[in-house]
């Protein structure tokens, strides 16, 4: 049985290296990202950037970071620092993705980010003492839909929409997951050839 198996798998690697591998057309594209999101109930601006391989102009596979640079209060009151104290929330991880051709110009498609992130609570007020126990680690998966358009053989404008899902989140001074889960929506300029 072991035996057969083995052949069989030697069989399909040898069909795909000689078959299919030679018709597979690569590329890939770097972006700029800009998300827009709730965070705590307020209007969060995340930037980042993304760096994907993309196989026959449809599958993709790469990674990705974002971070909010935007003030966003959280309801943590410091008293040493005697003032409400801002989120700082970053993330980035491994993004995958399906692009569907609507015709040259146009694709709509599917991705899913899993990642990892950080959270700090930071003070307004840089200058001032302020708590020194902020900090904490999460897991995070966010599936999207989007639509590219190809503005010239090398650049691209996506819009993106999806649900960011904070889903391993230590309960954090007086925030929970579900503070930082929560519907986004993203414009992406992509630069690349796929």
């Amino acid at each position: 049985m072991i035996k057969k198996t083995v052949l069989f798998i030697l069989f399909l690697m040898v069909f795909f290296t000689a078959e299919i591998l030679p018709q597979i057309r690569h590329g890939g594209y770097a972006a700029a990202i800009f998300d827009f999101s709730p965070v705590i109930s307020q209007t969060a601006v995340f930037a980042g950037g993304r760096a994907v391989w993309m196989f026959n102009g449809r599958f993709g596979i790469g990674g990705a970071y974002h971070d909010i640079i935007s003030d966003v209060n959280s309801n943590f009151y410091d008293t040493l620092a005697m003032d409400y104290s801002l989120v700082q929330l970053n993330y980035g991880g491994m993004t995958l993705e399906y692009n569907y051709p609507i015709n040259d110009d146009l694709h709509i498609g599917a991705e899913i980010l899993l990642a990892g992130g950080g959270l700090k609570l930071l003070p307004k007020d840089k200058s001032k003492p302020y708590s020194d126990f902020y900090g904490n680690d999460f897991l995070l998966w966010q599936p999207a839909v989007n639509i590219t358009y190809k503005l010239t053989s090398v650049t691209r404008l996506t819009l993106n929409f999806g649900y960011r899902k904070i889903s391993d989140f230590k309960p954090y001074i007086n925030h929970t997951g579900d503070d930082f889960s929560d519907y986004s929506a993203a414009i992406y300029f992509r630069f690349g050839e796929y």
